[in-house]
């Protein structure tokens, strides 16, 4: 199947679909420069980083999953 555009346009570029997969362990294995190589996870926050900020005391400190819960449990 071709598609349309121009493969210099996809250099250094990510499909949305097969990062959000390799979050859930379904990222796509393919070839890249002669290695066999897994799709990185793409992870998205959308606009509401007050609680990243928050828990992340601007940045300077790792969080974990159990600390985000809490957050939005309150």
């Amino acid at each position: 199947m071709s598609k349309r555009g121009l493969p210099l346009n996809t250099q250094d570029k990510r499909c949305l679909c097969n990062g959000l997969l390799a979050c859930v362990g379904l990222g796509q294995i393919g070839e890249r420069g002669g290695d066999a190589k897994e799709e990185p996870a793409i992870v998205t926050l959308g606009n509401h980083l007050d609680g990243i900020r928050r828990l992340s005391h601007q940045g300077q400190n790792p969080y974990w999953v159990r600390d985000v819960v809490t957050d939005i449990l309150g």
